[in-house]
């Protein structure tokens, strides 16, 4: 696990200020296809510290900064950094997960694909506070899930198809379709019950 100074300075600071005492960070994390883990972070406390759990500490300055996982997040964190990153309209920590490419995907497909995400499109998109990333590489069919500002959008769809796709398919001619697994139904603002994609991805 990797964890920058800027990171390292904001969790010391929340864990010095907050009211109730706590032990250190909890990131835990979940799988949700070969490629993406969602994380989360919480602050824990010494009573919900177990046995099973891995200790990473971290000195920052005078500061000794605490990170737990359980033993199901704990594969996911020799491939994890932390960030904490300030912006002039919003400022957060960011996980940044980069596993191993399963043997299933051609790696320079995935990373011709991760690049264009990165480069071009989630640039595009991001002033409407939406992001699209990578779940999976299936026999030339490319699995997305859009994010943010993105999932529930009305506009999702024209997205795929003019804006993705397009840049997609025009520097990897041999993706033959590109598939939104998004719940656009749990967005902000929903506009149709997902269909039935799980079975073909499946």
């Amino acid at each position: 696990m990797i964890v920058t100074d800027n990171a390292l300075k904001e969790l010391a600071h929340i864990l010095e200020t907050h009211a109730a005492p706590v032990t250190g960070i909890r990131i835990q994390g979940k799988s949700t296809s070969p490629l993406k883990v969602d994380f989360k972070m919480s602050m824990t406390q010494d009573d919900s510290v177990t046995e099973e759990d891995e200790l990473i500490s971290f000195k920052y300055e005078d500061s000794v900064v605490n990170i737990y996982m359980d033993s199901e997040s704990q594969p996911y964190g020799k491939h994890l950094e932390l960030d904490y990153i300030e912006g002039l309209m919003q400022s957060g920590f960011k996980i940044d997960y980069k596993p191993p490419t399963p043997e299933h995907i051609d790696e320079d497909v995935f990373t011709s694909v991760q690049r264009i995400l990165e480069d071009k499109i989630n640039p595009a998109i991001a002033s409407h506070g939406g992001s699209v990333s990578l779940v999976d590489l299936k026999d030339n069919i490319m699995f997305l899930q859009m994010e943010g500002g993105c999932q529930g959008c009305a506009s999702s769809a024209v997205t795929l198809r003019e804006g993705i796709e397009k840049m997609v398919k025009q520097e990897l001619p041999q993706i033959e379709e590109i598939i939104d697994i998004t719940d656009h139904a749990m967005g902000k603002n929903p506009y149709y019950k997902p269909p039935g994609y799980e079975n073909k991805y499946d």
